[in-house]
This record gives structure tokens, sequence and C-alpha cells, in this order.
């Protein structure tokens, strides 16, 4: 059995965190106050990008440059623990890389 969104969210930044601050991207995991949702930012030195999913199994992905400009805003719908990872770890590596890259 998959994993629920918000708990699979929690899981990669707690094993996440270390290896991309060494590549100088920190993360910053939180819950929605309405606790049916959980978000977790990526900063870089030039972008930010956001993931929030929510119980429900809908994920937003979002990416702004410094200036606050938005390069990217993505809606997936049905994302559980396995489907998740691979969005988080594109988000990360759109980050590092400063690429604008499709997950579909």
């Amino acid at each position: 059995m998959s994993q629920a969104p918000i708990d699979a969210l929690f899981c990669w930044f707690s094993n996440h965190k270390q290896r991309l601050a060494n590549t100088g991207i920190e993360l910053e995991y939180s819950r929605l106050p309405e606790a049916t949702g959980a978000t977790l930012d990526l900063f870089s030195s030039s972008w930010v990008g956001r993931a929030t999913v929510w119980e429900t199994g809908e994920c937003d992905c979002e990416l702004l440059s410094e200036a606050g400009e938005q390069l990217l805003w993505k809606h997936y719908n049905g994302v559980e623990g396995d489907r998740l990872e691979p969005l988080l770890e594109l988000l990360a590596h759109q980050i590092s890389n400063q690429t604008l890259e499709s997950a579909d």
C-alpha cells in the first residue's frame, strides 16, 4: 500500500534535507493550518520552489525566480507516496540546475 501524500512529503524532506543542504538548497517543511495538507519549500540562491500536497492526493509544484517571477506552476492529481517522490526530485533538480523540465 502506498504512503499517504502528507507522510510521503515529510519522509522525503527528512531523507533529503542534509543531501540538498550540501548542494546549497535549503528545505522547510510545514503543515497547513487546516491540517489537511503540507508544504515543502526549497530555497537556492536564485530560485524558490514549493510543493504543496493535500490528503486528497493533489499536489501543486511551483518555481519562482529571485525577483518573484513565476517560472512554473503545475497541478497533479492522484499523487500518493510512490508518485510524489519523482515530482519532488524533479523540483529539486530544477532548482539546483535552474532548468524548467516537465514531469509529464
